[in-house]
């Protein structure tokens, strides 16, 4: 008997720690809810958008009050406020008064927003500016501007860089890390003003380099707008560095010395070709001439490996581009060592024995075939001649050497034989040739490649250097397809009467290349020899 009485017992304290239990764990199944949420920007403008962000724990339903007359029940809200000024806002959960959460929200006034285009801004390339700022009311905004007055060129600001309107134009002259605009809208009887910093970046623009006359090299950079930038790049060009050529990234200078004129003193400073990068860097000797002031280099090109370059009047010699501190020994004479042959020589070819005597009665050949511009093009030599012999030279390698006969290709021979052609560049776009004369017909001229429908472009007159029969004249000519011009270095006459002809001032001409327009300058005041063209924006 005592022993069904202790296990009903049992039975019943086991079945009173069950129901317990079973209470306990669904009382523990009831949610722990919390309340909170949290906002971004932390300090927004008014027409700025707030992201507010749901964080609370155990929430079936919302209910957001932002404290300005608008509510939502989206879990995580953005929200715009009009006006600036502080705002309670609350969130509710579940719909229970008793799950609420609460902060204050401060809203700073409205701000102009800056735009530009194009991005990135560039020194010297036109920029448009124009801003916006959040009106809820769309009433009438006006427009005021503050810009660097030293830096900023634009027909909109005054002297002071202050300007009006909706869209202000111009360009930077120079670059600025952090060129500041200040703008302020006003409406509804209020001011709202902003300060920017914006990056101003150095305009990647091309080059034309140039040989200055007793002097250094320049770079001018030659941009979309504004004036062009001169800058000294602190290199000496030598005494006569009558031309220059660009390739492969480097800087060729062809400097004459001192001696360029028929003379029977030595020279004072012998003549040389040296390269630079295109950044002024990286200097390399190619060739000293210590030797017969006239076998130095007087005009020069560069192409296919290999610098061409004229004495003053009797040969062309050819070397690599990779020769280096090499030295032209000292003969007596203007002939060429032994070890730098000439390519060609005047008496190795028919125009001097047979051509010239059909066309003028002669000399064949003698002094004063003063040299010009030699360049290869499409497998073709051409050799400017510009004094006692004059006319531009078409001859291929098959015709040195042979005396007696005239070439046989159609495209070879002598053009422009009315002209003394002095320095020249091929136009191989528009298939012409630009060249200078400097004592028969003086000028600058434009023709076909067979030297047909020659035109006159400039005939101002040139610099006296070297005397009548000996003109310096325009050694330097160079095409710039990117902007559309042909450039030469013309240096003007003494004491020049410019009120009765302006372009009589010294400097860098151009002329456009369509023929659509006038002889201009591209910078004056520069008295140069050669010069060249890097199309490579830089």
């Amino acid at each position: 008997m005592k022993r069904r009485m202790y296990l009903f017992g049992l039975v019943v304290l086991m079945g009173g720690l069950l129901i317990t239990s079973c209470r306990k764990k669904k009382e523990d199944d009831k949610p722990d809810i919390t309340v909170a949420f949290k906002y971004n920007p932390t300090n927004p403008k008014a027409g700025e958008e707030v992201q507010f962000t749901n964080a609370s724990k155990g929430a079936t339903s919302y209910h957001w009050d932002f404290g300005d007359g608008t509510t939502s029940t989206d879990k995580d809200p953005k929200h715009v406020y009009k006006e600036a000024g502080t705002y309670t806002v609350t969130l509710k959960v579940n719909n229970d008064d008793n799950l609420k959460a609460s902060k204050d929200i401060t809203v700073a006034p409205q701000e102009p927003v800056l735009h530009w285009s194009p991005d990135p801004i560039e020194s010297r390339v036109e920029v448009a500016f124009w801003a916006e700022i959040y009106n809820p009311d769309n009433a009438a905004v006006t427009w005021s501007w503050k810009f660097p007055a030293d830096n900023f060129v634009s027909s909109d600001i005054d002297a002071d860089g202050n300007a009006t309107g909706d869209t202000i134009r111009g360009y930077f002259i120079s670059e600025d890390p952090a060129a500041t605009i200040e703008v302020t809208a006003s409406f509804g009887g209020k001011d709202y003003t902003k300060s920017f910093s914006v990056e101003v970046k150095k305009q990647l623009a091309p080059t034309l380099y140039v040989a200055e006359k007793d002097g250094n090299l320049y770079a001018i950079k030659i941009y979309t707008t504004g004036e062009p930038e001169v800058i000294d790049m602190g290199i000496e060009s030598g005494a006569h560095p009558l031309t220059l050529a660009f390739y492969n990234d480097r800087l060729y200078v062809f400097n004459a010395g001192s001696a360029i004129r028929f003379t029977s003193d030595p020279e004072d400073e012998p003549g040389k070709i040296f390269s630079v990068a295109y950044d002024g860097t990286d200097y390399i000797t190619h060739i000293t001439f210590h030797t017969y002031p006239y076998d130095d280099a007087f005009f020069g090109s560069v192409s296919n490996g290999t610098i061409y370059f004229t004495d003053r009047r009797n040969d062309v010699t050819a070397i690599p581009v990779t020769t280096k501190d090499a030295v032209w020994g000292d003969n007596g004479n203007d002939a060429n060592p032994p070890e730098f042959p000439a390519l060609v020589t005047n008496n190795q070819l028919a125009y001097y024995k047979t051509f010239r005597d059909k066309i003028d009665g002669g000399p064949s050949y003698g002094w004063g075939a003063l040299n010009g511009t030699f360049v290869k093009f499409r497998g073709l030599y051409y050799w400017g001649k510009n004094s006692n012999h004059k006319g531009l030279y078409i001859f291929s390698d098959n015709d040195i050497g042979v005396t007696d006969k005239l070439p046989s290709d159609p495209g070879e021979g002598v053009i422009l034989f009315d002209y003394t052609v002095r320095a020249f560049v091929i136009d191989s776009v528009n298939e012409r040739i630009f060249f200078s004369s400097n004592k028969v017909n003086p000028g600058f001229y434009v023709c076909d490649m067979d030297g047909e429908n020659v035109k006159l472009i400039d005939d101002a007159e040139f610099d006296p250097e070297g005397g009548v029969d000996e003109n310096v004249s325009i050694t330097g000519i160079a095409l710039d397809y990117v902007n559309g011009y042909v450039y030469w270095a013309y240096r003007g006459p003494t004491n020049p009467d410019t009120t009765l002809n302006p372009l009589l001032q010294t400097g860098i001409k151009r002329y456009p290349l369509d023929g659509n327009g006038q002889v201009d300058y591209l910078v004056k005041d520069l008295a140069a020899y050669g010069i060249a063209f890097d199309p490579k924006r830089r």
